[in-house]
């Protein structure tokens, strides 16, 4: 619990992994009862190095609580085996989230009951129920789907179904008032637990603090991105470079919010696509795989926390509902094809964890600086993430099957860059194409910066290079 309040700020590396507790097991179920799975769940995301665990619709409740209001993990769970499931993942290192609403209020979208805060005894459950998870259970963050169907008296609505508030708008205030505070009853009395906002359009400021008109949640998911990359990379790698400005667009609404970049179960499948993340990349298996380590790879280096669903470290495949993710896939893991993807994943979580300019501003435009954002015509970026001190970490990705040589990228002064990660790298099942761990940097000025790197660019490869010297050079 002393670790709570530092591990959920924003300032932290905040890497989620979101599962179905028991969609976690095997296809044999290996045996395990509930509380030796919790201990196995809990080694996994340490070897994997996620920060949190997302544990879904957690609130769903039992027999005795169908709503879910002070419920029970599950039907057949008791309350203890809840509590012993986030102790392990706490003992671990490990952070939980929950659903902020229980019940019909932590559906999708139109499964929601009206949201009625007006009145006071419906503000008030809610309100204990949430603390409740917060007192009892020690809960690390709390997350709160599709805000739409609660901040909006219209949503869903045909007119004359739905009455305007005081002012003449379609805001409903009441349920703003109730987000606002319990969002300072939180921050007031739980430092350290945070709540991320998922399934809100339109609204200013969600992340913003209340004082200044905000809603006053830590985080938002963002809505924008999935849809804008997964659309980019679903494009034929020969034409990406006629789609060039989905790939940087996000980052120009990068700071509006203090952004989550999710894959997440919940995200609409018109945004997705019918299949699995791996078979939206385009191209035969390898290069499927290759694009799916280059979409992570951009992902952990992109500003804003992130948010993984269970399964897609190693390759789910398309037709399994999130009840049944990662049965039978778990396999893959020890296969020599698809566990290099799930070792990219843990790879990248140990750097974003280890490395202060992957996280550290995240929400700050300080903390990221192009290098190359308008290198269409090669489907390459090159940017810079950078830590409070001015550290920083270089990435490049290239979006092509092409590999290119001698790709020149300007870099703060400092003499070696060590390539700390390389997405083509064999142990990854890539085609082993990189720098050789480490490159020189030249006293040739590009790109704004006062020196530059000849790099090697592996096909469809995302780079990260940190500096070796002991320089004081920063940006």
């Amino acid at each position: 619990m002393a670790q709570q309040r530092t591990r959920g700020g924003t300032g932290q590396a905040i890497s989620i992994c979101e599962l179905a507790f028991d969609a976690w097991r095997r296809p044999t179920g290996d045996g395990l009862n509930d509380q030796e799975l919790a201990l196995a769940l809990a080694d996994y995301a340490c070897e994997n190095a996620f920060t949190h665990v997302a544990l879904l619709r957690a609130g769903e409740g039992g027999p005795e609580d169908p709503t879910g209001h002070f419920a029970q993990v599950a039907h057949d769970r008791t309350p203890d085996d809840l509590i012993f499931l986030v102790d392990s993942l706490h003992q671990a290192g490990i952070g939980v989230i929950v659903d902020g609403l229980p019940g019909p209020y932590a559906g999708p979208a139109d499964e929601h009951a009206e949201f009625d805060a007006g009145r006071w005894q419906i503000g008030s459950q809610l309100r204990s129920n949430v603390l409740f998870w917060l007192d009892r259970y020690h809960i690390d963050g709390l997350h709160f789907a599709a805000l739409d169907t609660m901040l909006y008296l219209d949503y869903g609505r045909r007119p004359g179904e739905w009455r305007a508030n005081r002012y003449g708008g379609k805001e409903n205030l009441a349920a703003v008032d109730f987000l606002r505070e319990l969002n300072t009853t939180i921050s007031r009395d739980y430092p350290g637990v945070f709540t991320i906002a998922a399934g809100v359009s339109g609204w200013p400021m969600v992340s913003g603090a209340v004082q200044q008109g905000g809603l006053g949640f830590s985080l938002v998911q963002s809505s924008g991105w999935p849809g804008a990359i997964l659309g980019y990379l679903r494009n034929d790698p020969w034409f990406r470079k006629f789609h060039h400005d989905q790939l940087t667009e996000s980052v120009v609404h990068a700071f509006d919010e203090n952004a989550v970049l999710a894959l997440s179960f919940d995200t609409p499948d018109q945004v997705h696509g019918p299949g699995a993340l791996l078979e939206q990349m385009p191209g035969d298996a390898w290069q499927r795989r290759a694009g799916l380590r280059g979409l992570f790879g951009y992902m952990w280096a992109h500003p804003g926390k992130k948010l993984l669903r269970m399964g897609a470290e190693f390759g789910m495949l398309a037709g399994q509902h999130k009840s049944k993710a990662g049965e039978a896939e778990r396999a893959r893991v020890d296969s020599e094809d698809w566990g290099g993807l799930w070792r990219w994943v843990g790879d990248l979580n140990r750097l974003y964890c280890s490395q202060p300019a992957l996280h550290a501003l995240d929400f700050d435009a300080a903390g990221f600086l192009w290098i190359e954002a308008n290198d269409r015509e090669n489907s390459v970026l090159s940017f810079l993430r950078c830590a409070r001190d001015g550290s920083p970490v270089l990435v490049v990705c290239n979006f092509t099957p092409v590999l290119r040589t001698n790709y020149v990228v300007g870099v703060p002064a400092h003499k070696m860059w060590r390539e700390a990660l390389n997405s083509e790298a064999s142990i990854y099942g890539g085609s082993g194409a990189g720098n050789f761990g480490r490159a020189e940097a030249m006293p040739v000025p590009a790109h704004g910066q006062p020196m530059s790197l000849a790099l090697t660019l592996p096909p469809h490869g995302v780079l990260f290079f940190v500096p070796e010297d002991d320089g004081s050079a920063t940006l």
